[in-house]
Formats: structure tokens, C-alpha cells, sequence
């Protein structure tokens, strides 16, 4: 170690200088690396994390603005759900509605030669139950008998 610090004592002052700031570069170099490059890594990740929180308190904003437009659009939906459910028929109100279509093809002048309901077929949220509907009579009776049905407050297909 002692000869180091001769062959140090001895050099020239532009060398003495050059590992002077060798010694300093790798002296912040070593520092940058263990305390700042990791600081900077958790300030980008912070940064983006306030970008991201900054993007999404401007769209919660955005809804805040028009909570009352959203409310509104969900009175108007709530209101078209009561009446799509006042259309499709309730499991108890079937058989009534069966009744009413029989009703109407014989007050309708129509003779009813079969009338059998199929097996019930389950969709989304709602229900089809197909009805083997044969009648005879004449054509304007018939057309009454459609007219009938399509006044009726239920949904009701009419298929060949």
C-alpha cells in the first residue's frame, strides 16, 4: 500500500488530477446507482400513476356532469321495462290469455277445428309458448280475428 502512495506522491499534478476525477466520476457514478437511478425509476412510476388517476377523476367528472341526464335515461328505460312487462304475459295470466285468443277467433265468427298449445320454449327473459291454431271461416272473418289479436295488451305472433 505504501509503494501506492509513493508512486500517487510522485506523479505528475495533470495526472494527479485525471485520477483525482476518475476517482470522483465513479465515486457519483456508484452513488447515481444505488440511492438516485431507483428514485427515479419510483418517480416515473408515481408520475404515471398520477397520470392515470388524473385521466380517470376527469371521467368520473365527465359522469358527474351528467348524472342528471343519467338518471333521466334511467326513469325513461324503467318506464319502457314496466311496459314491455305489461306485454309479456305473467306464467299465472297464459291460461287467460289462451282463453282470450279462443274468445276472439269465435267472436270473430271464425270455427275453431283445433286449438292445442305446444310445449313451453324459454329465451333470454321471456317465454314462447307456439299454439296449433286451426279455424275455419272466411276471409274477413279472419281478418277480424287478426285485428283482434293485434289489440290485444300481450305480445302475440301470428305465424303460418
Amino acid at each position: 500500500m505504501k509503494d501506492l502512495i509513493n508512486k500517487i506522491v510522485l506523479m505528475s499534478p495533470p495526472k494527479k488530477f485525471l485520477m483525482l476525477l476518475g476517482i470522483l466520476v465513479l465515486t457519483a457514478l456508484a452513488f447515481y446507482t444505488i440511492f438516485l437511478s431507483s428514485s427515479y425509476v419510483e418517480i416515473e412510476d408515481l408520475t404515471s400513476e398520477v397520470d392515470r388517476l388524473e385521466l380517470e377523476v376527469a371521467k368520473k367528472k365527465g359522469i358527474a356532469a351528467n348524472l342528471k341526464k343519467y338518471r333521466k335515461e334511467v326513469k325513461e328505460l324503467d318506464i319502457e321495462l314496466v311496459q314491455a312487462l305489461k306485454e309479456l304475459p305473467d306464467k299465472k295470466d297464459i291460461d287467460s290469455l289462451l282463453a282470450k285468443i279462443s274468445d276472439k277467433a269465435r267472436n270473430s265468427g271464425l270455427q275453431v277445428e283445433l286449438f292445442q298449445p305446444a310445449l313451453e320454449k324459454y329465451e333470454d327473459f321471456y317465454s314462447i309458448i307456439p299454439v296449433e291454431l286451426k279455424v275455419n271461416g272466411l276471409f274477413h272473418q279472419l281478418a277480424v280475428f287478426f285485428n283482434e289479436i293485434g289489440d290485444l295488451d300481450r305480445i302475440v305472433n301470428l305465424k303460418e
